[in-house]
């Protein structure tokens, strides 16, 4: 639940995440009603990257330092305008205005991700009426805090944001007949309705709803708090509909970096049990001690089934290994990059774990199309296909880019290991 006045305002896993789908995506904060200018941000580089030693390092939030936390929000509480499940493992705070275009494309955002997420998602409203730029924000804003009181605040809503473009450039006295005629549908009693409407008490909702956004310092809208974060990333239903998976596979993070379940001196193969057919893969624990170990105990852990084959571009890899889909799950812990110079991508089949980085191996691994020299040096190769290259060629082409409906991914159903 929510808590009160302390709301976090920088957390480890959430701002890791939203930099990674920035990166990825782009900053999508012009999106936005903005009522101060936004400096844009300071030029990035790179650094060679260097050799890695070996190493593990637990990330789960649970063991990662606490965050900042000032006190500016007041604390959800029956006031509060609430869409969904009170236990739900993410709580969007969305401080927004009815006349906002990009309010209302974040509102069909958030009723898709309440279709998909169910008892995992909740929404709640608050009001941000900018009275000094739209003209029938303040009637809007009256109109379904006035439905409120008849238990339809949500219907109007949806109302209002759904059908946005029928009002968006009415006058004010035409606007007033438009709302009408919307009450009428949802049920409302109308003479009520209109009392309530023009009613001290609904005035000065508004009126304070505006003076609290400005008071908070609040830069525009929409203004979005995520589990209680400032969220300032991307609001697309790709973006979103991410940080919410990544957020759930916090459930299943591993506490403790894994414990060895390997001997070197054996000799390993896993079968990749696929939608598609079963693909046999030779591990290599002598080169890769480390990640062998990792991919081996998460196998067996259960971590990989149903997993999705979330990327597949052919004569280039096929990625799986997080639950999320996604691509930036990780089990809870990295661990170090393991280069073996008697190793190389020279060929289809060749199975490596993906990396951020030389502390960054986790759970997510791809297969080779073909050779990849380019790769050499950089990513830790844990084995080889030895059987099923056909099964890896049949997998459905996936290349996700936001905004763009792809295919829905095979599925990595399970991972069989046989160690001789």
């Amino acid at each position: 639940m929510l808590k009160s006045k302390k709301i976090l305002v920088n957390s480890c896993g959430l701002a890791i995440i939203t930099l990674w789908l920035t990166a990825c995506q782009g900053s999508n904060l012009s999106n936005a009603d903005v009522l101060t200018d936004q400096s844009p941000p300071s030029n990035t580089s790179t650094t060679p990257y260097p050799s890695a030693s070996p190493g593990c390092t637990v990330i789960s939030l649970e063991n990662t330092p606490g965050p900042t936390e000032i006190s500016l929000f007041t604390e959800v509480s029956d006031a509060d305008r609430t869409r969904g499940n009170p236990e739900a493992k993410v709580t969007f705070v969305n401080y927004c205005d009815f006349q906002s275009p990009f309010c209302a494309a974040l509102a069909y955002v958030f009723a898709q991700l309440e279709l998909e997420f169910g008892e995992d998602f909740r929404l709640i409203y608050r009001h941000f009426p900018l009275l000094n730029q739209h003209d029938k924000s303040a009637l809007a804003t009256q109109a379904v805090e006035a439905a409120g009181l008849q238990d339809a605040f949500w219907q109007m809503y949806d109302q209002l944001y759904g059908r946005q473009s029928e009002w968006v450039s009415l006058s004010l006295d035409d606007f007033q007949t438009w709302l009408d005629g919307r009450a009428d549908e949802v049920g409302l009693d109308i003479d009520q309705w209109h009392a309530d409407i023009t009613g001290e008490d609904i005035q000065s909702r508004v009126q304070s709803a505006w003076e609290e956004a400005l008071s908070l310092g609040l830069p525009g809208t929409p203004f979005i708090l995520l589990n209680g974060v400032i969220y300032e990333g991307p609001r697309d239903y790709d973006s979103l509909a991410s940080i919410i998976r990544l957020t759930l596979l916090e459930s299943r993070h591993f506490h403790d970096c894994p414990p060895r379940v390997i001997d070197p001196d054996k000799e390993y193969t896993v079968t990749l049990h696929t939608e598609r057919g079963d693909i046999t893969i030779v591990l290599y624990p002598q080169e890769a001690p480390l990640a062998v170990n990792s991919f081996v105990y998460l196998a067996k852990q259960g971590w990989y089934d149903s997993n999705p084959f979330f990327m597949v571009k052919p004569n280039y890899i096929a990625q799986a290994g997080d639950p999320s889909g996604t691509g930036f799950g990780t089990p809870g812990y990295l661990f170090d990059v393991e280069i073996a110079q008697n190793l190389r991508f020279d060929g289809p089949g060749i199975v490596a774990l993906n990396n951020n980085g030389p502390t960054s191996n986790g759970s997510i691994f791809f297969i080779t199309f073909s050779a990849q020299p380019q790769m050499e040096g950089r990513y830790t190769i844990i084995g080889r296909v030895i059987q099923g290259l056909d099964v890896l060629e049949r997998l459905t082409t996936r290349d996700p880019v936001p905004g763009v409906v792809t295919e829905p991914a095979d599925l990595l159903l399970s991972v069989s290991v046989d160690e001789s």
